[in-house]
């Protein structure tokens, strides 16, 4: 939730299932707003059903820790697998089309996600794609949300359009399809549109500097592509497509049946340690992290309450592979995240 929960790979004791743990901490659980978003996450996914859109299985709460358990996907997400090298088109393609089908069906059950970015884009072993993290969504019927939250702003400065910055209340679906170009232009060329500063340069080139075209670093990117991106990042939210079956339409003439592709997956440690009374088993070390060998070592026999223990929320973000969803260092340089 805002990058403040601790995600662990878990296995059903039982029936062997693999699922993706989310814990929020103890100390952020006393927090009413962080509480509410924790909740709210999962009755947004709850509500949601949809092959392109993380599932959720259960939650519930131990020693005052919260959890929910959600689908696990192999993949990793889109913000690592770019700081490999940046995506082929074709591949960049698909991935639109995906996201544009979830965030299409989330808005038909009312749903904003608010916060669509590369590293809240899973992928499966086979290269589909998956958005997660509806922790900063808004219900768009939900009066109560509207009212309280008015002059607020939550969101990933990097990704967030202009009128959300202003005030998160305002965010609209065409709010997500400018996040979403602010993702492909990601995808495509390896970084945000809109590098360098602070958070208030970077807003303050959202608002009023002319979105730069892909085409510029990288000139293999087609010219059709290049422009369904430049209208996705358009200042004024009524110069972008008014629906996504209207973005549907112009992705199409782009796509190949054979452009889609698989990732490799990130390769760990898979011994499986303990977590106790929940029902599941955590398997692997955190990769990259210079105390794996300590946190596999010390986390048999905790239980989920004490997961979270071994963490830093404030410091630390979850990073999903294949294994511990590894903790890494809260914001990347070109990625400010702002949270109420």
């Amino acid at each position: 939730v805002g990058g403040m929960s601790s995600v662990f790979r878990a296995e059903h004791q039982e029936t062997g299932s693999e699922v993706a743990v989310k814990v929020l901490p103890r100390n952020l659980a006393k927090n009413s707003t962080m509480l509410q978003r924790f909740h709210r996450e999962a009755k947004n996914v709850e509500a949601l059903d949809h092959p392109n859109i993380v599932a959720i299985y259960d939650r519930g709460s131990e020693q005052g820790r919260y959890y929910l358990v959600l689908e696990y996907l192999h993949g990793g997400d889109l913000h690592e697998r770019v700081r490999k090298g940046v995506l082929p088109v074709g591949d960049v393609v698909e991935i639109a089309v995906a996201v544009a089908h979830a965030l299409s069906y989330a808005f038909s059950r009312n749903v904003i996600h608010r916060d669509i970015k590369p590293a809240n884009l899973l992928m499966t072993k086979d290269g589909h794609v998956k958005v997660t993290d509806f922790g900063l969504a808004l219900q768009v019927d939900d009066d109560d949300e509207r009212v309280t939250r008015d002059g607020t702003t939550v969101g990933t400065v990097d990704y967030m359009a202009p009128e959300q910055a202003r005030d998160s209340r305002a965010a609209s679906v065409r709010s997500d399809m400018y996040s979403l170009g602010c993702t492909l232009y990601y995808l495509l060329v390896g970084h945000a549109p809109f590098t360098g500063g602070d958070v208030a340069e970077k807003l303050s080139r959202h608002h009023s500097e002319p979105a730069p075209d892909p085409r510029v670093e990288r000139q293999e990117v087609p010219e059709a592509l290049a422009q369904i991106i430049l209208k996705l990042l358009a200042k004024r939210p009524e110069k972008r497509y008014p629906d996504y079956n209207a973005l549907l339409q112009a992705l199409q003439p782009l796509r190949s049946s054979d452009s889609a592709e698989s990732f490799p997956d990130v390769l760990i440690n898979d011994d499986p340690l303990e977590i106790a009374d929940a029902g599941w088993v955590a398997m692997g070390s955190r990769l990259g992290d210079p105390n794996a060998s300590t946190v596999a070592t010390h986390l048999q026999d905790l239980s989920l309450a004490d997961l979270t223990a071994l963490h830093e929320p404030e410091r630390l973000a979850p990073v999903r592979i294949q294994g511990v969803i590894s903790p890494r260092t809260r914001l990347a340089p070109d990625e400010p995240d702002l949270t109420e």
